[in-house]
């Protein structure tokens, strides 16, 4: 017999082999044996071709319908476009940069105006004429300034309350038109996306990515969209985000759903 170890010949009755010294009486270890496996099929993520093909079809037949139902409202979307980018730049707040230099200027002058009459006053009591000429040219430059100082604070005043009246009216404007796109979106039944991607413009893009191939269902489409919106488009993004903010400040109800009505394209 020999060795299961080394392979030496051994002589029958031996215990041990007498190269390497392996037991020969123990047990031979079983052969491990390989367990054959069925070859497993190719996962596919994804619909079949024709199953995409179907689902794509269905897809745009459902933007199609909801372009041509949104579109009747462009003119909405538009308006409300507008009146995002009008909070935004009216969130910036109203300069108070001429009230600032009104008042420095009124206290300058009016200081001026006091000196200047004290001083005409005292040349005139001793009779000096030349003094007195140059103190009422002093006068006179004195009240210019205060005038110029009280026309930039009466300019600052008017120039507020016009800057309220026009923020006060993009509010309310906002929420009218907000309620107005919320209401007719209601009215639309089941709709598979948000009332933010509901502007025409949006639709048209969301269209065109699934055509082109590049998702295959609305989701899909929304999703790479707003990807590449968030790597493109983040000033757009703040812009937006400064418009939630002024409404959540000022406490409205509506049109937050909105806050992105072109989101797509900005």
């Amino acid at each position: 017999m020999f060795c299961p170890k080394c392979g030496n010949q051994v002589a029958d009755g031996n215990a041990f082999c007498p190269s390497c010294g392996n037991n020969m009486s123990a047990a031979p270890a079983p052969a491990v044996q390989q367990q054959a496996y069925a070859p497993q099929p190719q996962q596919y993520s994804g619909y079949a071709t024709s199953q995409r093909s179907q689902v794509r079809t269905g897809e745009l037949n459902e933007m199609r319908r909801m372009i041509d139902y949104f579109s009747k409202k462009t003119d909405q979307y538009n308006e409300y476009d507008r009146v995002n980018d009008e909070l935004v730049y009216l969130s910036r707040g109203y300069s108070v940069k001429k009230m600032v230099w009104g008042i420095i200027l009124a206290v300058i002058g009016f200081v001026q105006v006091i000196y200047s009459i004290l001083q005409v006053a005292a040349y005139s009591r001793y009779g000096s004429n030349s003094g007195t000429t140059v103190a009422v040219v002093f006068l006179v430059l004195g009240i210019i300034i205060l005038g110029l100082g009280g026309l930039l604070i009466f300019l600052h005043i008017r120039g507020r309350k016009a800057y309220l009246d026009r923020v006060a009216y993009a509010n309310m404007r906002f929420d009218q038109l907000s309620e107005e796109l919320i209401d007719y979106y209601n009215a639309y039944g089941y709709c598979p996306m948000g009332p933010e991607y509901t502007n025409p413009s949006n639709l048209a893009v969301i269209y065109d990515t699934i055509q082109s191939g590049r998702a295959d269902t609305t989701m899909d489409a929304i999703n790479i969209l707003v990807e590449d919106a968030h790597r493109n488009n983040m000033e757009a993004i703040a812009r937006q985000t400064a418009v939630n903010t002024a409404v959540a400040a000022r406490g409205a109800t509506a049109g937050a759903v909105f806050s992105a009505a072109n989101f797509f394209l900005k």
